[in-house]
């Protein structure tokens, strides 16, 4: 993004947020919405003594911030390119803040025990990639913000499609054993990553790609 701002200036850091955006999504997303959906096989399988529902409940409290993170990584970079990190840093001393004061709060009187911790820091984090990030970026590129939330709410579209067709496919590939897994898990992970580039990926983007691939392949 550096590069693109210096040789483009503004429109073309927009134009390589956008791309990069999408594209940082899609890798990023499918192996954390994976490990969420098959998060109960793969503990029973890892841990067989450990409560496996327990643990996978934990594990998408903690998980859940990272597919949000993992589709406004691109936007958390404009900051340094731009060299605009003091609101931002700000913004996040405040959020840290808040973090303590409500687990301190909430933790006397929940009785979620020690899920609360993890449930209140990813909810500002989601807080903070949602609402702050976007709309600080477009004002620091000055343009619209409405691409930004297009794309959160196309990844949101995909996330849904991808876990639903991975509880699916879990009951129909049983994973008993770590061979089962691993096959239902790539499969999954096939049919995740053809949902992701569907949706999320612009047509210029999915040309190139086809493109790319048909020339790897001499077609």
């Amino acid at each position: 993004m550096t590069n693109q701002y210096a040789i483009s200036g503004i429109k073309g850091l927009e134009k390589e947020v956008h791309n990069s955006q999408s594209i940082m999504g899609v890798i990023i997303s499918v192996p954390i919405l994976l490990l969420i959906s098959l998060g109960r096989e793969f503990f029973s399988l890892w841990m067989p003594n450990e409560n496996a529902a327990e643990l996978q409940i934990a594990s998408i409290i903690y998980l859940i911030p990272f597919v949000v993170q993992a589709n406004m990584w691109t936007l958390t970079q404009v900051f340094p390119v731009l060299n605009k990190v003091k609101k931002p840093a700000i913004a996040m001393v405040i959020l840290g803040i808040w973090n303590v004061i409500l687990c301190l709060t909430v933790s006397r009187t929940s009785f979620v025990g020690y899920l609360v911790v993890p449930i209140i820091a990813s909810v500002l984090n989601v807080v903070y990639c949602v609402v702050y990030v976007p709309l600080c970026v477009g004002k620091f590129l000055s343009c619209s913000v409405k691409g930004f939330y297009l794309h959160i709410f196309k990844a949101a579209m995909a996330s849904a499609v991808v876990i639903v067709i991975t509880i699916f496919m879990k009951n129909i590939i049983i994973c008993s054993n770590w061979f089962r897994f691993i096959i239902c898990g790539g499969v999954c992970a096939i049919s995740a990553y053809l949902v992701f580039f569907m949706l999320i990926i612009d047509k210029d983007n999915k040309r190139r790609f086809i493109s790319l691939v048909m020339g790897k392949l001499h077609l």
